[in-house]
């Protein structure tokens, strides 16, 4: 069954987007292959209903089965593990909340 990964920076993280989008996440998605198959960047736009939502930025992780982000933090050598820890700081002032979810159904809208 596919799952989503979720990594999500409450507001006040102060994120370097910048940095982060063009940076960290590249890099990760790249070490996590070839079980990373998918991502996307979700940013809180400032104003109306946005500002009920607790965190400043979250990014989804699409893989094909829920164990497969244990498989590819398994790979990753004891320095590239501490690497991507010790990066916080380049990005954000506040760790993330992280959790995995089962895809239970999903579609589309192909004509759009």
């Amino acid at each position: 069954m596919p799952a989503v990964a979720f990594a999500a920076y409450p507001k006040g993280a102060n994120m370097n987007l910048d940095y982060y989008r063009n940076k960290h996440v590249p890099w990760v998605f790249g070490l996590w292959q070839p079980y990373a198959k998918a991502y996307r960047l979700l940013v809180t736009p400032a104003g109306g209903a946005a500002d009920s939502c607790p965190y400043e930025v979250i990014i989804e992780i699409d893989l094909e089965h829920k164990d497969d982000l244990d498989k590819a933090n398994a790979q990753l050598t004891p320095e590239q593990a501490q690497a991507i820890d010790d990066d916080l700081v380049n990005y954000s002032q506040k760790p993330p909340s992280f959790w995995v979810l089962d895809v239970e159904k999903s579609g589309s809208n192909s004509s759009a």
